[in-house]
């Protein structure tokens, strides 16, 4: 067994809107538009001003346009259930 058990996991990152617009070339009010139309993932948030994004739901959103499908990824959830 590890000593340390954050070992086993992989961590998770989250970004703020800043970061996320050097990932992805969209203008906030872009971005939260697509949010709103279930296009892209929903940011976590962290206190009363404060959001961020989960990194691996972003570079999800990523390679799935780069593949050309749409997000989510509705194909994956039917075989998931």
């Amino acid at each position: 067994m590890f000593e340390n058990e954050t070992e086993m996991k992989p961590q998770k990152r989250l970004i703020d809107l800043n970061e996320l617009r050097l990932r992805v070339p969209y203008s906030r009010s872009s971005i939260y538009r697509l949010v709103r139309e279930g296009k892209f993932p929903s940011p976590v948030r962290l206190g009363e001003n404060r959001i961020a994004f989960d990194a691996d739901s972003i570079e999800e959103w990523i390679d799935a346009k780069l593949a050309g499908k749409p997000w989510p990824d509705t194909d994956k959830e039917a075989s998931d259930g």
